[in-house]
């Protein structure tokens, strides 16, 4: 068991206990077959990133605080591409220190990269 099963069992476990929930109650109300439900609450393995976001709707916990303990935020093991969520810390964390013209300086990139995006999108 890696640190990342380990700690989104112990988060799901948690939160299951305080509802006074049994793995059949969350696989029932999630979707999810209950042996999957099982073997993500032991740990055996994490959970994928769509599965954590429904146990984070049907548990009331905030999903990319989940997919962060999971290790599902940008790690490159576990994702072939950043998550939106690596991308909305690092760029908070650059807007906190920008200056009003480099604030600036990110919203026309920003604005730019969107536009490239638009025109990619109407060509396919």
């Amino acid at each position: 068991m890696d640190e990342h099963s380990k700690a989104v069992a112990e988060r799901l476990s948690r939160s299951l206990a305080q509802r006074h929930w049994q793995p059949a109650v969350l696989a029932q109300a999630s979707g999810v077959p209950e042996e999957l439900v099982t073997r993500h609450l032991s740990g055996e393995i994490v959970p994928e990133t769509g599965t954590l976001q429904v146990y984070a709707s049907v548990l009331g916990l905030d999903a990319d605080d989940l997919l962060a303990t999971a290790g599902l935020s940008g790690a490159a093991a576990t994702e072939a591409q950043p998550s939106l969520l690596a991308i909305r810390r690092s760029l908070e964390g650059v807007w906190n220190d920008a200056t009003p013209t480099e604030r600036q300086h990110l919203v026309e990139d920003v604005q730019q990269l969107h536009d490239q995006v638009e025109k990619r999108r109407t060509r396919e």
